[in-house]
């Protein structure tokens, strides 16, 4: 554990920029920082240990309930409200400095899920871990350990498994951009469904990547309206960053999931490959009824993969 004293967080680590430090608490410093992609103002904790103890967990319970006592202090009073939630958000991001050390830190993790779950579990308070996909494809007794199954939340359905459109979920993304953009007319020109609809259906319906093309789309753009020139460009570019992610051992796993919708489970390996996969949002997770698999569009356009599909079932 570092001290605090000794310890900053970066100027910016993920899609968050660090502002200031508004504060010090007893577990830990408050800073503001600015999510990038979504472009709002955040508060953000930095605790001094993963794993507190019981007096720290009770510090931390103490100083949850003050905040939100000082946010919502009409609301508690109006509705009587009692009961605590607080999220625990980052945890699915740690990852290992070196490879080598990535099973070490995988057992680390789990290790924390499950052999000291009770430690995770704060009274009278409803809490909200975040957490590794993978640890749902290594632990399948995690329900059990915490008395429900753990959700893995799926992206919005902009299509069925044979690739017909489905408009809800086209529109649901449409209105989420308008939103954030003041006139969808004059920077998505006359026929939005040209650049903004090949954007949504470039997305695979993950939000933070539409929102992510949409941000360099008008970062970018050498005029306004949009031409689909320019659409085209920032989708080809978001799609060599994940080119770069998929490995050649990467490819027959992906190809099986396009085929079959489903993630293999055959083996360990298999299994520990694709919840590696879903955790890098090459493979995405939709609800039709029963949940079912896709591969995310810009993977899928992959030359790779698209030559492994294309040769013969053996």
């Amino acid at each position: 554990m570092l001290e605090e004293a000794e310890w900053t967080p970066p100027d910016e680590f993920d899609e968050y920029r660090i502002v200031r430090q508004l504060g010090r608490g007893s577990m830990g410093s408050v800073y503001l920082a600015h999510d990038i992609v979504l472009d709002r103002p955040v508060a953000m904790k930095f605790l001094g240990a993963l794993r507190p103890d019981p007096i720290e967990r009770e510090r931390f319970l103490v100083e949850a309930r003050a905040v939100a006592r000082i946010l919502n202090a009409e609301r508690i009073a109006a509705r009587k409200v009692e009961r605590l939630v607080v999220i625990a958000d980052g945890l699915e991001k740690v990852a290992p400095l070196r490879e080598e050390d990535r099973a070490l830190m995988e057992g680390s993790i789990e290790a924390l899920f499950i052999n000291h779950a009770d430690l995770l579990k704060l009274r009278s308070c409803h809490v909200i871990y975040t957490f590794p996909l993978w640890l749902r494809f290594h632990a399948a007794h995690l329900g059990a350990v915490y008395g429900r199954e753990p959700l893995v939340l799926p992206m919005v359905k902009i299509a069925d498994p044979e690739g017909a459109d489905y408009e809800p979920g086209l529109e649901r993304l449409r209105t989420m951009v308008a939103r954030r953009v003041e006139d969808l007319g004059a920077v998505f020109g006359d026929d939005p469904e040209a650049t903004l609809g090949a954007l949504i259906r470039a997305s695979g319906g993950y939000p933070r990547d539409l929102l992510r093309m949409v941000r360099t789309l008008l970062l970018e753009a050498r005029s306004l309206p949009v031409v689909r020139a320019d659409v085209d460009r920032v989708i080809a570019d978001l799609a060599r960053t994940y080119e770069d992610t998929i490995l050649g051992e990467y490819v027959g796993l992906l190809a099986r999931v396009h085929q079959t919708h489903e993630l293999p489970r055959d083996n360990a390996a298999e299994r520990a490959l694709a919840g590696y996969l879903f955790q890098r949002w090459l493979i995405l997770a939709y609800r039709n009824g029963a949940e079912w698999y896709e591969l995310h569009p810009l993977v899928l356009r992959s030359p790779r993969v698209q030559r492994r599909l294309a040769e013969p079932a053996t």
